[in-house]
């Protein structure tokens, strides 16, 4: 089963995703999907259980994150798209996010979140005044940093300049834009990434932070 449909509360980690961009005034998504995506879609059909109009991108070969992003950008309807991980959910002001990549004209703004240890993901340094982003992937940070959440704020011209073939988009495409318009919007809140065993079965024994974030309430059965 795909990562993003482990269940918590009841629920596909991916619904509460999907259910907080409803929140945040997103009315359409994408979802990149390959291997068994038909499980996806089966839940989700159109999304309207979810409050959103959903569309399926399918890879009939893994291409990577930068490869998938790039193929389900040629359905996107408007830019900058408002990608995201589907494997960690983070809360985040969209309307302010949007405010400081527009103000600074950028290519491409990813949301920061800090962690107690940001060793453990690759601290992201970035301009502590106008937010530039400096340096990604700093796994020698030790103690508290900030870190790439998982969500983007991305412009035509960085689709347009994801190499074809297999490609990483945090390794491959990120590192390309530093000093060419990348910056880092500090987002303060829930952060959970269920690729990590241990913050999977954290959330999983003690979902009430979730379920808060996107207005399930006590239960989300």
């Amino acid at each position: 089963m795909p990562k993003p449909m482990v269940p918590i509360a009841g629920r596909p980690f991916l619904e509460y995703l999907l259910r907080y961009l409803a929140r945040e005034g997103i009315r359409r998504a994408v979802l990149c999907v390959g291997h068994r995506w038909e499980t996806i879609r089966t839940h989700f059909g159109a999304g309207d259980e979810v409050g959103l109009t959903v569309a399926y991108s399918v890879e009939d070969q893994l291409a990577g994150t930068g490869g998938a992003l790039k193929l389900g950008a040629a359905l996107a309807t408007e830019f900058p798209l408002l990608a995201l991980n589907g494997d960690s959910f983070t809360t985040f002001d969209l309307a302010a996010m949007r405010r400081f990549h527009s103000e600074r004209n950028a290519r491409l703004t990813i949301a920061l979140t800090g962690v107690n240890d940001a060793s453990r993901f690759g601290a992201v340094r970035a301009d502590s005044r106008s937010g530039e982003i400096q340096a990604f992937g700093e796994k020698s940070h030790s103690g508290a940093g900030l870190i790439n959440a998982g969500v983007y704020l991305v412009e035509r011209d960085v689709i347009a300049q994801i190499p074809d073939g297999v490609t990483s988009f945090e390794h491959d495409v990120l590192p390309r834009w530093i000093g060419k318009g990348a910056y880092g919007f500090v987002s303060q809140g829930l952060f959970v990434d269920i690729g990590l065993p241990e913050d999977y079965r954290r959330l999983a024994a003690a979902p009430g932070a979730l379920l808060a974030a996107v207005g399930a309430g006590g239960s989300a059965a």
